[in-house]
Order: structure tokens, then C-alpha cells, then sequence
């Protein structure tokens, strides 16, 4: 057995003693360089007590001076510039604030915003998923915040602003184990939706179904996960977004035209509208609500009161020609009108080209009625949508040629696009229709197919331009049914035009709508009347032409003489951009149907 003197164990327990303290030295040493860095995957948007940090920033009143701003991204700039320099600058606290490089003074404290080189900044940009994320962290000497949005980031710079400066004291103090994060993936409601089934009818318009995938797919970048987007003839599984009408729930809830409702249950997204353009602006909404992450219900009820009162009661109106020529009563009969547009070698009929353009702005709700006052049997015109996936009438995608937008963009927060997709319906009506001659500004304003088709409920036929595929079939036949107008369509819902393709003539959709309906008796006395004039003997649906061999917009070209000329070579169905004179023309003539 070993023995040991007393000096022997003495000198041991020094060794021993000594090693120990190097140990611990040593273990101090690695727990104060370790990276600090909380997983950014984490479920926990809590402080994280047991993580070792750096002693806290506080900055006072001509206190602190080596402490940079720096961004990156121009959302982060906005955000950094803003902080530096109105935030603080109240309190006393002047911040020094610069683009990123790769020079960094690691005695320096840095606030970061956006995407830096700094490596703290690339940690944290990973778990940024949707517009409404952010975060911030305090990590070594470096204070991070990153946002997926101009709008996130004032978010997480008011979060700072409110929590953390003192304006007693003036001075703007963090916490050594400062993170805090607002991330969609970690929200209770998100994470449910994270798996979600988008549900549709069976009986759903082409609209509905692509605005369900399109929603699913832009769903599923967000949330790391495929979703299934299905008919409603399956059995339910899981959280569901459950896409207009459809077997899960049978809404009873009136709604007008361009109403929608987004209701958020325990067990379902339920998103209606009034029709498919509706449902796809609520489906839009939608995303915006968890971009933001904002899961809560929702409704939009469209502001009628913008209407032109004209489009449903025209009692009032007098148009400018009104002393200058008495139509007879036969033209304005829709029967008659009817009749005339299956006889080929009937009296002459007319197409107002984008309504009555020679005494009102083109496409106005006074230039519809002036036309269908001066007895035209069509009018010709144009649609697009705006940035709200309302149907408006204007002959081309911009607003320059048509209103005053050159004047208005930009003013008073409206958009600074000349775009109507750009424009929302509320903000159209803020600018004035100019005359077709002289582009003078008038009082008249954009209307909305809606207000047309309500307008010229057994007045005349309607003929839509498609020239950009920006609505279809489904769209226009649910504005015919919610204006009780189906009748309208009879000529034709769609034109060829080299930017887009043409369909078959309505009056075969409309027949068969009809028969799908009978409950429409109003239409189904139309269908038949239409059905029983193209029986006849030489009978068949008109065609239409122009009065020169290009589609002149100039009115002054025509006359009398050309109207006769072309008449006597056949045309029966004649484009007019001068229905004033036109409808003098076709006066002169004996009705078809007597």
C-alpha cells in the first residue's frame, strides 16, 4: 500500500486545486464565446432565460456613441432610416445610420436591419416566411430585426419604440435576452391551417376553381406544405377553406353582387361572394389576412351608393339631341328589335360602338342611354376589372385616353398608375370621364357593367369586346343574372378581337340556361319568341360590319349617302361611332315586326 508524507499530500491537493480552477476558467471561456443564437425553427417565441447573452444596451441622452444602424434590404432601409432618425431623435438620442459593407469594428454596437453581411442578420432571414413575420434579437453585439414587409418592419420598430425607450429618462434600453418574434409558423391558428384542404363545388365556375389553386399554391409557399384542393363530393378530413357555395354549408346570407364574407370557425374557412369574382377577391383577402397573420373573420359589403342613380331610374335624364329629333316609338321596342335581328333582309339595325360618342364620354352610363334612347339595337362595349375584381366599362387597360387621371394620379393617397387593374372601384369614381374630341373633363364617371346592364334592361342587346383574357363566360353571365338582364345577351357575349379569342354566339348559351331554368319565365318568353323567329323561312341571326373596310372611330365620315351604299351592298347590321345620325337614317324605315 502507497503511504504519502504530509508534505506528498499537501502538495496533491494544490495540483489538484489548480486544475480544477483551469477547468472552470476554461468552461466560462466556452460559454461566453458560444453563439447565443436561439433555434430559428423554434416553437417558443419566448425569452430565453438560459442562454448567455451580452451585457444590455442601453443608450441615453448623449450617451453611447460607438453604435452604427446598418441596413441591407430597401425595406430594412426604410425601417433603419426612420429608426436613426425620427424615433430617437425625440429623446435626445442621435444614431449614427449607414448602408452595409463588409467593414465591421467588433467594439462597435450594431442595430441591423434587413438582410446584412453580417452573419447574425442571414440567421434570422430564414424563418421570414410571409409579409407579416418579424423578429428581434439581441445577439452578441448586435441587435437584429428582419421583416418580411415594409409594413412588418414598422411593426417591429413601433414593438421597439413603445416596449424599450423611456421618456423619462431618456434613454432607449434592451434587455440582454431580448427575442421576440411575431412568425406565422408559429401561431396556433396558422399552424392548423398549415394543412388545410381548399374545397370546392362540383358546380363551381372556371373562375372559382383556378382562384382556389392559385390560392392553394401561393398557401403553400408560406407554409412549407402542399395543399389539396378538392370537390366538396368527398368526405371531410382535417381543417378545411371551404370555397363558395358547396354541400359542407348551404349559406342562406343575402349578398350583393360584389359582397364577400370570410368566416373563420374551429374547424373551417368558410369564403363566400357574390359571385366568382367576389369569391376570387375574398380568396385574395384571405392571403393578405395570414400574410399578416391576421386569421380572423371578415366581410366586404361593396358601397352601392357610388352608382350612378341613372342606371335605375331614368326619368330625369334629357338628352342633349332631345329637341333636335323625335324617335319613333317602334325603335325602342325590344320585341321588335328581336324580331329584326333574325331577318336578314329586314330594315337596317345599328351597333353603337362604346354608346352614344359624339354628345357623351364613351363608355358612360348617359352615353348607354342616350344610344338606347335614339333606338339602337346594340351596343358595343368594353370591359376590364379593377384592382378589387370589379367589371368596369373603358375601351382600353390604362385610363389616360378616357379620364383625367394624369391630373389625379398620386394625389390624395390614390394610385399613381395609370392601370385600371391598379385602381380599386372606390377610387375610379375620384376621377372625371373627358369628351371622345376634345379630352375636356366632364362631370360624368366610369360606370360598372352592373349599372349598364340594369340600364338597359329591355332596351337593347349587349355585346361584350373581349380583348384580354380577363373574364369569361361565367363572369358575364352572373352580372346578366343578379341585373335580371339574360335578354340583353342575345346578339352576342363575346366578339373575336386579335388579343383574344372569341365564343359562340349567346343566344345558344342563353337557350340553354334558359332550359335549365324554367323558373325564368321572363326568359323563357324571350328564348322561345327568338326560337320561333329563326324557324321562319329565311331566317337567321344577322351579321355585323363596318362602314369602311378599317373600324374608323370618326364620326364625321359618316353620312346618309354611306349608310344607302352599304345598306343597298347587304349590310344589315351596321357599327355606328355617330348613332345620332344612324338612328335618322334608319327612321325612314318600315319596322320588321308589326
Amino acid at each position: 500500500m502507497l503511504t504519502y508524507t504530509k508534505k506528498q499530500t499537501q502538495k496533491f491537493l494544490r495540483i489538484s486545486t489548480l486544475l480544477l480552477l483551469l477547468v472552470l476558467v476554461f468552461t466560462m471561456l466556452c460559454a461566453c464565446n458560444k453563439d447565443p443564437v436561439d433555434d430559428p425553427g423554434s416553437d417558443s417565441g419566448s425569452e430565453s432565460e438560459s442562454t448567455p447573452a451580452p451585457e444590455m444596451l442601453k443608450l441615453v441622452s448623449n450617451g453611447v456613441a460607438d453604435c452604427q444602424v446598418i441596413y441591407g434590404s430597401s425595406y430594412g432601409a426604410d425601417a433603419a432610416i426612420s429608426f436613426a432618425s425620427f424615433d430617437l431623435n425625440s429623446f435626445g438620442i442621435s444614431l449614427n445610420c449607414s448602408r452595409d459593407t463588409f467593414d465591421e469594428d467588433s467594439s462597435d454596437f450594431e442595430i441591423l436591419f434587413g438582410e446584412t453581411n453580417r452573419e447574425e442578420s442571414k440567421l434570422f432571414g430564414e424563418v421570414i416566411r410571409a409579409s407579416g413575420d418579424w423578429c428581434v434579437k439581441l445577439v452578441n453585439n448586435k441587435l437584429v430585426v428582419v421583416a418580411g414587409s415594409a409594413k412588418a418592419y414598422a411593426a417591429a420598430t413601433e414593438y421597439l419604440k413603445t416596449n424599450f425607450v423611456d421618456a423619462a429618462t431618456k434613454s432607449f434600453e434592451i434587455p440582454s435576452n431580448l427575442y421576440k418574434d411575431y412568425l406565422v409558423k408559429n401561431n396556433e391558428k396558422f399552424n392548423t391551417l398549415s394543412s388545410a384542404s381548399i374545397v370546392y363545388a362540383g358546380s363551381a365556375t372556371s373562375r372559382v376553381k383556378k382562384a382556389a389553386s392559385a390560392f392553394a399554391s401561393s398557401l403553400s409557399k408560406i407554409s412549407d406544405a402542399e395543399h389539396i384542393v378538392k370537390l366538396d363530393s368527398k368526405g371531410k378530413e382535417g381543417f378545411e377553406i371551404v370555397v363558395g357555395t358547396t354541400n359542407r354549408r348551404n349559406s342562406n346570407r343575402e349578398m350583393f353582387l360584389y359582397d364577400y364574407y370570410i368566416s373563420y370557425e374551429d374547424d373551417a374557412i368558410y369564403v363566400e361572394g357574390g359571385c366568382s369574382l367576389a369569391i376570387e377577391a375574398a380568396l385574395n383577402k384571405l392571403l393578405e389576412l395570414i400574410n399578416e397573420n391576421k386569421l380572423e373573420s371578415y366581410e366586404n359589403k361593396f358601397d352601392t351608393s357610388l352608382f350612378n342613380p341613372l342606371a335605375f331610374d331614368q326619368s330625369s335624364f334629357v338628352p342633349v339631341w332631345a329637341n333636335k329629333f323625335t324617335v319613333p316609338e317602334w325603335m325602342t321596342d325590344f320585341n321588335e328589335k328581336l324580331y329584326a335581328l333574325t331577318n336578314p333582309s329586314g330594315r337596317p339595325m345599328a351597333v353603337s360602338h362604346r354608346s352614344d360618342r359624339v354628345n357623351y364620354p364613351e363608355n358612360s352610363i348617359e352615353g348607354c342611354l342616350s344610344a338606347a334612347m335614339l333606338g339602337t339595337d346594340v351596343i358595343e362595349m368594353d370591359l376590364y376589372l379593377t384592382k378589387d375584381n370589379v367589371l368596369v366599362l373603358c375601351h382600353n387597360s390604362t385610363l389616360d385616353a378616357t379620364t383625367n387621371v394624369a391630373k389625379m394620379k398620386g394625389k390624395n393617397g390614390l394610385p399613381t398608375s395609370n392601370k385600371i387593374c391598379d385602381w380599386t372601384y372606390a377610387e375610379l369614381q375620384q376621377l372625371n370621364l373627358l369628351t371622345v374630341k376634345d379630352k375636356e373633363v366632364t362631370e360624368y364617371k366610369m360606370p360598372t357593367f352592373y349599372e349598364v346592364l340594369c340600364l338597359l334592361r329591355d332596351k337593347c342587346f349587349v355585346m361584350v369586346d373581349r380583348k384580354a383574357e380577363i373574364f369569361d363566360k361565367d363572369d358575364v353571365m352572373e352580372h346578366l343574372i343578379a341585373a335580371d338582364n339574360l335578354q340583353s345577351a342575345f346578339y352576342s357575349m363575346f366578339v373575336s378581337a386579335k388579343t383574344g379569342p372569341g365564343t359562340k354566339d349567346s343566344h345558344v348559351v342563353i337557350s340553354q340556361y334558359s332550359a335549365a331554368h324554367p323558373e325564368n319565365t321572363k326568359l323563357a318568353d324571350y328564348c322561345a319568341k327568338f326560337a320561333s323567329y329563326m324557324a321562319m323561312p329565311g331566317h337567321s341571326k344577322r351579321a355585323r360590319g363596318w362602314l369602311t373596310s378599317d373600324a374608323s372611330t370618326d364620326p364625321s365620315i359618316e353620312s346618309f349617302a354611306l349608310y344607302e351604299k352599304k345598306y343597298n351592298e347587304g349590310l344589315r347590321l351596321i357599327y355606328t361611332n355617330n348613332i345620332e345620325l344612324l338612328s335618322q337614317f334608319i327612321a325612314k324605315y318600315e319596322p320588321d315586326l308589326k
